[in-house]
């Protein structure tokens, strides 16, 4: 435990900060969300349902600019599965046999993103 006393002007404190991003990175910064919430076996209803919510900044901010059907595109393309035959409320079944981990070739981390 720290013994340095609380500063109400702390410099270690975190701060967000907003930055310009242009429709690929937008794009991008989509994708990752919706692989990393795939990784975690997300329903693809939790996953929208994330990407609609404003308290979820980075999300939000791909909702917002692309829409949900976007996103919803992204799920499939991830999971490899249509919205027709996900199974929402079964959490412990493995992995999709036909599930894909797309990293668009412009995958290149440019910092400019509120994520």
């Amino acid at each position: 435990m720290a013994d340095k006393v609380f500063e109400s002007e702390d410099p270690m404190q975190l701060v967000g900060t907003l930055m310009e991003c242009d429709e690929e990175e937008i794009e991008e910064m989509g994708l990752t969300f919706v692989e990393e919430f795939a990784r975690m076996r997300w329903s693809r209803e939790e996953i929208m349902a994330i990407f609609a919510n404003p308290h979820y900044r980075g999300p939000h901010t791909v909702f917002r600019a692309k829409g949900p059907a976007f996103i919803s595109r992204l799920i499939d393309l991830v999971t490899g599965v249509s919205p027709a035959t996900t199974r929402s409320t079964d959490t412990s079944s493995q992995p999709q046999e036909n599930a894909v981990t797309v990293v668009p070739a412009s995958s290149k981390q440019k910092g400019k993103c509120d994520a």
